[in-house]
This record gives C-alpha cells, structure tokens and sequence, in this order.
C-alpha cells in the first residue's frame, strides 16, 4: 500500500468492471482501491507501453507448455544454443 497521503474519490463504474475488481483484489489479497491505484499508475503516469508490454508479456505465460521434448526453460534454452554452436 502507498504511503502518500490518500484522498477519497468517488467512482462510477460498470457491474461488469465491479466484478473484475472483486475477483482480482481477492485473488491477489488486495483492496479494490490499491488495484485502482496501480492501473492509474501504469496507465497514465508511465503510459500506455508499458500496460501494452504487460498485457503482450502476460498472454505469452504458458505458451511451451503442449509442446513434446522440452521439461524446461533451462533445457530448451540449451537445445537453442546447441544450435548456435554448429
């Protein structure tokens, strides 16, 4: 939590974005307010990139996680370099 002053806001939004707050703020052990905090933050205090490169970075988690012959990050990094190598 931020140790800067706090001022309270009054704030519409949709049920739907209610509910992604809850799930999110539970699921993370977070206050609805912090998750509100932290998007404002990376939004529009150090822009739009860096949620962009977030968002890209999150939807690649698991993207090995079908393919055969590979147990590890570490292994299939050493396979890649074997490559390098020849």
């Amino acid at each position: 939590m931020s140790t800067k002053p706090m001022e309270r806001f009054q704030l519409y939004i949709s049920r739907d974005q209610r509910q992604t707050l809850e799930k999110l703020a539970q699921d993370r052990g977070q206050e609805m307010s912090e998750l509100v905090r932290e998007a404002i933050d990376r939004v529009y205090r150090t822009g739009r990139r860096v949620a962009e490169f977030d968002r890209a970075l999150e939807s690649t988690f698991g993207i090995l996680k079908d393919r055969t012959g590979i147990h590890s990050g570490s292994q299939f990094q050493n396979r890649l370099r074997k490559r390098w190598d020849r």
